[in-house]
């Protein structure tokens, strides 16, 4: 395939060419003016490069040359595609799991996109090949690892390879079933607090309220993740102004976006050099976290010289498993920061949508009129059936990230299908898990922790409060690029419930 970049620099030289051409008088001059000769030279050839290129790329080489040309090929992506995402305002799961519908395939489909080769999976068999049987022949775009390396150094969800092999296993003590275990007290109280502090601003000495979910999903999950996580209280529920969440906020602002896509475009050691006052922050910021991580390891690891078994949290379990210097244990927590925060507050954001849990949960016997706080949390939280199941079901209809891409890092195969190198391959696990043929688990390193916290929170908020929606249900718009979330909030009217706390 040609891309945009090398036919841009093909058209420059091509350009410079024809100048010194011109200037020799081998190609007449259209123009008096030097600088409109030039000008007109340099477009006319870009013009006709870029022609070229769309040309070969939508009908020469997928039709004649592409090792692909044989996969069912969807119609109109790029047409669709922009009409979902600029007009009807779908997300892109969504877009592909309407072009799933609508074309015939054996477990794979050809998206037709121009610069770049990119498959869809949809059969369960290529997916496990992919994921599990192959998943190092597959890596994440490098240009998106590159970008993010900028702010989280070689966290897990950056490096590939061996290094990653070695990162996960040691990774995965940390956040083992008896770790989690030990941490659900931790949740419980920051999800009590959560109550507490929606009981007293929202409604105060009256009986209902107005909230919107998904700023105080942000805040809660995010005080788990300090506790349980760093075993560094953010408090942000009561407004704390930590310098840590303050420089991760400035730095996943609405100009995350539009810094990524310049940064793609144009490279990001281009884009630190704009005179552009947004780059003070994506300088200045992840030193800062950086900085904040050590100092918070440098605590944590004399506290555990003091008191071995002390503190229960992931930073420390990671620091006893003695397989990770400061700069890598650094990584680990900034990654840990931005991949478990986002996803889960979108998740209890989506749970809250689902009015219907109040009643099932009511009814289930989690909850008495005892008022006591002092049980076993993890024993009841992991044993109620249907606490579980509204967890995996909004996990189901509304999955953390939508879709996720692949890069074939070698020449490699997916059931008889050869995919070439740099292919890009797609998953999506809200068209697998809206498929009744592929209904998909989940394999992440804190998926325990997430669904320990979820049930936490989504029993707590149940102990204390009804709700109903108070805003049209059609303005409930799922968007997002990478983790969705509802475009205009999620904006309830709360009922605070008497004698409903959670019995032991």
């Amino acid at each position: 395939m040609i891309s945009f970049q090398s036919i841009t620099i093909l058209g420059l030289v091509e350009s410079l060419i024809a100048l010194r051409l011109v200037s020799y008088g081998f190609i007449p001059c259209r123009y008096d003016d030097r600088w409109a000769n030039s000008l007109a030279v340099a477009v006319g050839i870009l013009a006709i490069n870029y022609n070229f290129m769309f040309f070969y790329s939508a009908i020469i080489y997928p039709k004649f040359f592409s090792p692909l040309r044989n996969v069912p090929q969807s119609k109109w992506h790029l047409w669709r595609l922009f009409q979902s995402r600029f007009i009807r305002q779908e997300t892109l799961g969504q877009l592909l799991f309407a072009i799933v519908q609508e074309t015939p395939n054996n477990g794979i489909v050809h998206l037709g996109e121009l610069y770049t080769e990119r498959l869809l999976l949809t059969g369960a068999k290529l997916i496990a090949e992919l994921l599990v049987h192959k998943p190092y022949d597959f890596e994440k775009p490098e240009n998106a690892r590159n970008f993010m390396r900028h702010f989280l150094g070689d966290g897990l969800i950056i490096i590939e390879g061996d290094r990653h092999r070695f990162l996960r296993k040691n990774t995965v003590q940390a956040f083992g079933y008896r770790q989690v275990q030990n941490l659900y007290p931790r949740m419980w109280m920051k999800a009590m607090s959560l109550v507490d502090e929606i009981d007293n601003i929202a409604l105060g000495r009256e009986d209902t309220g107005l909230i919107e979910m998904m700023t105080w999903a942000n805040k809660v999950t995010m005080d788990v993740i300090g506790i349980a996580g760093l075993g560094h209280d953010f408090d942000l529920l009561r407004n704390s102004d930590d310098p840590l969440v303050k420089s991760f906020n400035e730095i996943t602002g609405d100009h995350m976006l539009l810094y990524f896509v310049m940064s793609m475009w144009l490279s990001f050691e281009f884009v630190q050099k704009l005179p552009w006052s947004k780059n003070t922050i994506f300088k200045d910021n992840p030193l800062n976290m950086k900085s904040i991580c050590h100092r918070l390891i440098r605590e944590k690891r004399e506290a555990l010289r003091k008191d071995p078994d002390e503190p229960v949290d992931i930073l420390s379990n990671l620091i006893r498993t003695d397989n990770f210097f400061d700069n890598e244990l650094a990584d680990q927590l900034l990654t840990f920061l931005v991949a478990g925060h986002d996803t889960t507050s979108a998740t209890l954001t989506w749970a809250a949508l689902r009015d219907e849990i109040q009643r099932e949960l009511a009814t289930s016997g989690l909850f008495g009129c005892d008022g006591s706080r002092d049980f076993d949390v993890a024993r009841l939280m992991e044993n109620f059936p249907i606490l579980n199941g509204v967890m995996h079901e909004t996990l189901r209809l509304y999955p953390t990230v939508p879709v996720t891409t692949r890069v074939a890092a070698c020449d490699t195969s997916l059931g008889e299908q050869h995919i070439p190198k740099g292919t890009e391959v797609l998953v999506s696990p809200w068209l697998i898990n809206r498929s009744p043929k592929l209904w998909g688990g989940e394999d992440c390193v804190g998926q325990l922790f997430s669904k320990a916290e979820m049930r936490c929170l989504i029993a707590a908020m149940v102990s204390r409060f009804e709700w109903t929606l108070a805003m049209d249900a059609k303005d409930v718009i799922p968007a997002g690029a990478i983790t969705i979330r509802p475009q205009k909030g999620l904006h309830l009217k709360i009922k605070r419930v008497f004698g409903s706390e959670i019995r032991s």
